[in-house]
């Protein structure tokens, strides 16, 4: 099994918020885990912090991709390709994250992944894809509870 997992994941972890920790641990026991370069990048969007609390954020998810042997993924042609057919068929539903979140969800797409998301606005993406007739790996998204006691 494959999983990517998306921002809100992460900063939940950062956050020691247990499901999460369990999600990254059970996804690191299940198969392999990437994170996307999008993901680091988010972090360094306004949210009141300064930049060094950001770099400590960066700094502990490094150290879990290492201890855990995730990847930290760049967004490959493929990736940004289907990032565009995504914003081109879902972008309202993804609202004002709409570019990070495509990246994201075509990394998962592009590796055949399992997108883990506190975002439950992805699957109405997954949905709208499909119902438009996009020709789009499927898109499957789980949230960390599901990750933990049904996968």
């Amino acid at each position: 099994m494959r999983f990517v997992f998306d921002t809100s994941v992460l900063i939940d972890y950062l956050h020691d918020e247990e499901m999460a920790v369990n999600a990254l641990f059970a996804a690191a026991d299940k198969g392999r885990v990437f994170i996307s370069l999008i993901s680091f990048m988010e972090l360094w969007l306004p949210r009141n912090r300064s930049d060094g609390e950001i770099r400590r954020e960066i700094a502990a998810l490094q150290e879990l991709c290492q201890r855990l042997g995730i990847r930290v993924v760049p967004c490959t042609p493929r990736s940004q390709e289907r990032a565009l057919t995504l914003l081109e068929h879902s972008h309202s539903p993804l609202g004002r994250n709409a570019l990070p979140d495509s990246l994201i969800i075509a990394t998962g797409m592009t590796r055949r992944a399992y997108l883990v998301t506190r975002d439950n606005r992805w699957i109405d993406v997954a949905w709208g894809v499909a119902r438009r007739g996009a020709s789009l790996p499927i898109i499957r998204v789980i949230s960390p509870e599901e990750l933990v006691e049904e996968l």
